[in-house]
């Protein structure tokens, strides 16, 4: 998983694509850009996101929750939630979200929480932090087990962080 160094800010603001389907007067919808008009409270949606992210991340470094926890509360699921996509009792959910019960899981139960979490399985195991000026993309394979990562300066990449 790549963990940015600060959030991004948008000087021009958002923008968002409104649909007319009055424009051509055939019933078909045309798309048009414009600024949005809430776009202060987006920037403050994903700023408090990036806190929340690093808090978690924090508390996964300390050792006081597991990567499954990490994604569990980073996409605000709950645990019966996620015990029943699982198809585990919630107790054994529960036990994978600290690090003793995480080393507990499976590679089969590691792969069915990725694809709950829409992760890769290897987002596990590995956290990087990305500074300013690099670029990220990740790409995983069909099956989640294997990724590509590719780091680029940026404005030389072809797309930005996954987070």
């Amino acid at each position: 998983m790549i963990i940015a160094t600060k959030a991004d800010k948008h000087d021009e603001g958002w923008r968002i694509v409104l649909y007319d389907q009055e424009a051509h007067g055939t019933g078909s919808a045309a798309p048009t850009l414009t600024h949005a008009e809430f776009h202060e409270e987006i920037d403050t949606y994903y700023q408090q996101r990036q806190l929340e992210r690093e808090r978690l991340y924090a508390e996964l470094i300390e050792g006081k929750t597991s990567p499954v926890g990490f994604f569990l509360m980073l996409q605000g699921m709950d645990v019966k939630d996620v015990a029943k996509r699982m198809k585990l009792r919630p107790g054994v959910v529960r036990r994978h979200l600290t690090p003793e019960g995480f080393a507990s899981a499976t590679v089969e139960q590691l792969r069915r929480y990725a694809r709950i979490f829409d992760v890769s399985v290897a987002d596990f195991f590995w956290f990087a932090r990305c500074s300013d000026g690099v670029s990220v993309e990740v790409r995983s394979d069909a099956s989640g087990l294997l990724q590509l990562v590719d780091l680029s300066p940026t404005g030389q990449g072809s797309a930005g962080e996954r987070s």
